[in-house]
């Protein structure tokens, strides 16, 4: 090394660098390996300890150590845990104190002269890897072995083109800091590489020379070698890598790198409470028991299986159809809705600061709409902050912004473009900045009722403590700009007039709407905001504060939306709401005992049949559908199979819910439009199974993007309505 490269590495590294030597019966190499090392950091003027850690050596090389640590600056650890080369390296880590760490085997194939060349590299980089190039004498079934390692097990299974068992390598000790290593002896190098990119930490190759073991017996079985790097091989592919955070005590500054990607969450969500994971490593196996016994019972007897899977399917649709039905009756009985009075929002109090959250992206047309429905809440300005949460790679938006002459009291936010690119990201970022006592979300499209913040305040501060969150009820504006619209707003007058005022009236979780959910802010700050994984939030979090023993109510105000007019545009945005149920459902049965505040609670089961009964009927429905057709349609060839299917309780309940169960639908969705005024609706009642064989097709796209696309948010368009808008609050 020259001159200029011992300047540059001084660039890199100006403190102690740490060399850890994993030893094993090398009692013929120490001496030589030790003055060489010395040499090299005498020429490069660099401040150096050598971490000797001697694996249980049956030879004289502990011995020998303890002679050569006169001389040099070594530190000699006897092994405190299992044999192994990995084991060492990760004792040696520990005893470390430099910023630098080298580690290199002792058994001189690696040449100690490399060490200064592989060190001027971590300017560019976190880790270095001395990537082996043979020149002489080592025996050819290692060459082989290393050849096949570094194929299979680097390119084949991770796609990596690094040597996965170099015995050479520098990296900065801020690395070691933040991975977890655990694997002992011969899959530690492919572990460490792992590891370090996954976590976003810059790995680069340097060739070196490699030769023979000059000294030695050498102690590599290649049989167990192999053995470890395949069953590490598949136990990572089988089961990925944890996410790795950084900056754990700042959740402004809190990052995430995982799968080589590198998130901002703006929160401090425990992951285990996230949809980072669709599945866990306990979900993954359960699931796997699970399609064992069911292939296995089908294996045994086909028939009895496809028995049985009639039996639950009917089952689940008749629990549903009770609880439906149950939730109705409760609904149209009991007046549980939080209701405010003219005269209570006419009081003069002093009313708190209210924080307005409105994340948007590429919709500036309905900016202008929603800045004049939030000037006409009757809401003193002075006490109103309204957020316009912008993305930063959204330039059109925030142009648009800027040329609009906005109220004093609308703040825009821009926030910074990392990952996940989701309205929860967004909105925690922005509760950072929010100065409000109670916080609201809206959408851009929303047009909220005119006094909800002051009915939000009075009934927040008339109800208990626990109560944290009021849902205000949601319907559309543009109800008649198509077919589509009109079984939109069918819907939402079923689900939210009927359904959420049924949960409601029984103290049930309450998944939330995306918009209009009023919180306290102290309470929402104590459960770390929105969950940035999980597209669909809203029901997550309105799940989340229930089992944290915190409560929603629904609040007798109305916020009216755009109901989407596109069929296109109304799949992307059912599968990702569907997606997100899919997310809440599995992320909050990962312990489902939180659900059970008493052996007397059900609501572990309200929870199966509102939020995993939602999609698993829809994927249900088509396989139902196509069975009655089949069976009216084909009966002299079929029916007598498909009647076999079906023990004779079973078939009066699935005609039960076929005839009796459909009527109910039906009328349950024309209950919610004769409850809203929409008389004219009522006829579209009879239409809705088109419906729900839109929804059926939804949810199939939102199983494939939970595979594949998990966290992926598929934007709605707004604005569709403009030229037709015409919007009244009835």
């Amino acid at each position: 090394m020259n001159h200029h490269d011992t300047e540059s590495v001084h660039d890199i590294v100006n403190t102690k660098v740490s060399v850890i030597v994993p030893i094993r019966n090398e009692e013929d190499s120490l001496t030589p390996l030790m003055k060489r090392l010395d040499a090299v950091f005498n020429t490069i003027q660099l401040p150096y300890e050598i971490i000797a850690i001697d694996d249980y050596s049956t030879d004289d090389s502990y011995n020998i150590l303890l002679k050569l640590a006169r001389d040099y600056p070594i530190k000699v650890f006897s092994k405190q845990g299992i044999i192994g080369r990995g084991a060492s390296i990760q004792e040696g880590i520990t005893q470390c104190s430099g910023d630098v760490i080298v580690q290199i085997d002792a058994d001189l194939a690696y040449s100690p002269e490399a060490i200064p060349e592989i060190l001027a590299k971590l300017k560019d980089a976190d880790v270095v890897i001395g990537s082996r190039i043979y020149v002489n004498g080592e025996r050819k079934i290692k060459k082989a072995f290393a050849r096949v390692s570094n194929f299979l097990f680097g390119k084949v299974f991770f796609g990596l083109e690094f040597d996965v068992q170099s015995g050479l390598k520098a990296f900065k000790k801020e690395v070691t800091n933040i991975i977890e290593l655990n694997t002992i002896s011969w899959s530690f190098d492919l572990e460490f590489l792992l590891k370090a990119m996954h976590a976003g930490f810059t790995v680069v190759n340097h060739p070196i020379a490699y030769g023979s073991r000059k000294k030695g017996k050498g102690n590599m079985n290649l049989f167990q070698a192999g053995l470890e790097l395949l069953l590490m091989s598949i136990r990572y592919r089988i089961s990925p890598l944890d996410p790795v955070i950084f900056n754990r005590e700042s959740t402004h500054k809190r990052t995430i790198h995982w799968r080589k990607k590198t998130y901002k969450p703006y929160t401090s969500l425990h992951l285990r409470n996230s949809a980072i994971h669709t599945v866990t490593n306990h979900q993954k196996v359960i699931m796997f028991i699970m399609l064992a016994v069911v292939i296995a019972f089908f294996i045994i007897n086909w028939e009895i299986a496809l028995i049985a899977f009639v039996t639950i399917i009917t089952l689940i649709y008749f629990a549903d159809l009770i609880f439906n039905l149950y939730l109705i009756i409760n609904s149209l009985q009991h007046k549980s809705i939080i209701s405010v009075s003219e005269k209570e929002t006419a009081q003069e109090i002093d009313w708190p600061m209210y924080s307005i959250m409105c994340p948007l992206y590429k919709e500036w047309e309905v900016i202008p709409q929603f800045v004049a429905a939030i000037d006409a809440m009757d809401y003193p300005k002075d006490k109103l902050q309204v957020q316009l949460i912008l993305e930063e790679d959204d330039k059109k938006t925030q142009e648009e912004v800027k040329k609009m002459k906005l109220p004093s009291y609308v703040d825009v936010l821009i926030t910074p473009h990392f990952e996940p690119k989701t309205k929860p990201k967004a909105c925690n970022y922005a509760l950072m900045h929010s100065k409000g006592e109670y916080i609201v979300i809206y959408d851009a499209e929303d047009v909220p009722d005119p006094m909800q913040l002051k009915k939000a305040v009075v009934a927040f501060n008339r109800m208990e403590d626990n109560v944290v969150c009021l849902q205000a009820k949601l319907n559309f504006y543009n109800i008649h700009q198509n077919v589509l619209t009109r079984l939109f707003t069918l819907e939402y007058s079923l689900w939210f007039d009927l359904v959420l005022t049924g949960l409601h009236s029984i103290n049930a979780p309450i998944p939330l709407g995306g918009t209009s959910n009023h919180f306290k802010r102290k309470y929402l700050d104590l459960l770390q905001g929105w969950d940035p994984f999980n597209v669909t939030e809203d029901c997550d979090l309105g799940i989340r504060l229930f089992k944290y023993k915190y409560k929603t109510k629904i609040l007798d105000s109305i916020t009216l939306e755009e109901a989407n007019s596109s069929f296109f545009g109304w799949f992307k945005q059912r599968s990702r709401w569907i997606k997100g149920y899919i997310q809440t459902y599995l992320v909050h049965m990962r312990r489902p005992h939180e659900f059970i505040t008493d052996w007397s609670n059900p609501h572990l089961l309200t929870f199966q049949l509102i939020v995993g009964g939602k999609v698993l009927s829809m994927w249900i429905n088509p396989i139902l559908w196509t069975m009655t057709i089949c069976y009216f349609l084909f009966r002299a060839q079929i029916g007598p199979f498909i009647e076999s299917l079906y023990l004779t309780p079973i078939f009066y309940l699935a005609v039960l819910s076929l005839i009796v169960g459909n009527f109910l639908y039906f009328y349950y969705y024309m209950i919610g439009a004769a409850k809203k005024g929409y008389w004219d609706l009522i006829k579209y009642a009879f239409i809705i199974p088109g419906y729900w064989i839109m929804m059926s097709v939804s949810s199939l796209m939102a199983l494939y993007q939970i595979i594949f696309a998990p966290h992926y948010w598929e934007k709605t368009k707004h604005g569709l309505h403009l030229a037709k808008k015409k919007i009244s609050f009835t």
